[in-house]
């Protein structure tokens, strides 16, 4: 006897079970098309098939389901396919009526009525939420007979925001309609009120002139966040058009889950308490790039003074924050090799000295010098040297922690503060980088250069409690160092 399964990757095909010893056979598995000798074109149509980004349903004319890809099975909510792929299977996710209205369907496109056929429906997913899906059918064959091919597309926002949209259209037509009356009944009042719709014509004209005119991002929202206004600068953040693509949109649909969380708390203390704000905030655009922005927010009241929303104008501070940081990098780091300069050096090691001395923590201080670089000069050039100087420095900074600190304190010297390392730690350390910098070689004009390096270590306790004693304690390690031959770690 044969029946058709589903194996694990979602594929089908056919088992036969046979008396012999009771064993199933499966024929034909991993095959996307049953009754198809599988071939890579096969396989790669039905690999295509499962991971396309609209919902495929295959179904009979019953309605029974034969195949439904990864992403129809995403949209109902569903781990896998064997819930679906029984008789009645898709009962459980639409309601009578519009498992009714699909049904009809199918039936016309197997009696020939339609060549295709759409329907858009409400589904129940399999965690009960509720969406709209559009269905898009067309006959078809599958396993060797008459089936209904249907494309689904997810449609709950496109539903969504046309409802939002014909709501507001009826607000607007109801509006009218009582304006029309209330000048019908008030025809003593009718120049007044043609005076004042002049009026409000021109001021909005203004308004919409103005805020079209201001480089800065702006826009206005409601008491539920969705934005009921704003100009080009501020839709152009987003990619989109300010003319058609903002209006009822919220920052959840614009931007990712921690700027929004953030912003939705900060809308609601605003909120809360009136008045107006100002922040700075770190967001990317459309293009995905970091912009620091600065947000200025007041409550929107009526003319009774209630809440309506909220108002923004927005200042972009990328420029001058990248400014900022390249000001504070000239200050504190080394311009040939990166590393922080002396005054940086010393700033951070005190804080970290005082750090660990309230903790009671250990920290190891290290002063390392280039041997015999006045050599590598006068042999091999300057420029030599200074690469010799940035490849000591590179190779230091990719064997450190980040929170071990590297500072050149004068020529060929550099210093290092080792948090949360002691002694003993600190001398394998320092002889592991001592015996990696002793196999790199430097390019020069005449080949390459190789260099060694001598390391003094002092911790913090035992040799010093500040750190120029420190300094002092690992530059009497590091003479003994040279002293000895140069090329070894030793400590104070």
């Amino acid at each position: 006897m044969r029946r058709l399964v589903r194996s694990r990757n979602g594929t089908v095909g056919r088992v036969s079970e046979g008396v012999r010893g009771g064993h199933k056979r499966l024929r034909g598995a991993n095959r996307p098309w049953p009754g198809v000798r599988r071939t890579r074109a096969a396989d790669a149509m039905g690999e295509l098939i499962d991971r396309l980004l609209n919902g495929v349903l295959i179904v009979d004319s019953t309605l029974r389901p034969l195949y439904a890809n990864r992403e129809f099975l995403r949209l109902l909510g569903l781990p896998d396919a064997d819930t679906l792929l029984r008789p009645a299977g898709l009962e459980r996710f639409l309601p009578e009526d519009n498992r009714q209205v699909l049904l009809d369907m199918t039936h016309r496109l197997f009696s020939h009525q339609s060549q295709r056929a759409s329907q858009r429906l409400e589904v129940v997913r399999a965690d009960n939420a509720t969406l709209w899906l559009d269905f898009s059918a067309a006959l078809g064959r599958w396993a060797e007979r008459d089936v209904v091919q249907i494309a689904v597309v997810d449609a709950t926002e496109r539903v969504t925001h046309e409802s939002e949209l014909e709501f507001n259209r009826a607000q607007l037509e109801n509006q009218a309609v009582e304006l029309v009356a209330l000048a019908e009944d008030l025809n003593a009042e009718r120049e007044q009120l043609e005076t004042a719709r002049l009026d409000a014509d021109e001021g909005r004209r203004f308004l919409q002139t103005l805020i079209a005119t201001i480089p800065n991002p702006f826009f206005h929202q409601d008491l539920e966040g969705r934005i009921r206004g704003c100009n080009a600068a501020f839709a152009a953040l987003h990619g989109r058009d300010h003319r058609t693509d903002m209006f009822g949109l919220t920052v959840a649909d614009l931007t990712d889950a921690a700027f929004s969380s953030r912003t939705e708390r900060l809308d609601a203390e605003l909120m809360a308490k009136g008045g107006n704000v100002s922040y700075e905030a770190v967001f990317a655009d459309a293009e995905g790039r970091a912009r620091t922005m600065i947000y200025n927010k007041a409550v929107l009241t009526d003319a009774a003074g209630q809440a309506v929303g909220l108002v923004a104008v927005i200042t972009d501070i990328t420029e001058q924050k990248r400014m900022e940081e390249a000001l504070r990098r000239l200050a504190t780091t080394d311009p040939l090799t990166g590393a922080l300069n002396r005054r940086a050096f010393m700033e951070a090691a005190r804080r970290d000295l005082a750090l660990a001395q309230r903790h009671g923590e250990p920290v190891t201080v290290a002063l390392a010098d280039i041997d015999h670089f006045k050599r590598v000069n006068d042999q091999h050039g300057h420029a030599t040297g200074d690469e010799a100087l940035k490849t000591f420095v590179a190779t230091v900074h990719g064997a450190l922690r980040a929170s071990d600190v590297l500072g050149r304190m004068g020529g060929e010297e550099f210093a290092l503060i080792l948090p949360h390392t002691a002694l003993a730690s600190a001398m394998l350390l320092a002889d592991r980088l001592r015996q990696t910098l002793a196999n790199l070689r430097v390019p020069c004009p005449s080949g390459e250069v190789e260099f060694t390096v001598s390391i003094g270590l002092a911790e913090l306790g035992t040799h010093g409690t500040t750190i120029d004693t420190l300094l002092q304690a690992a530059d009497e390690a590091l003479y003994r160092a040279k002293s000895a031959g140069r090329n070894r770690v030793i400590a104070a």
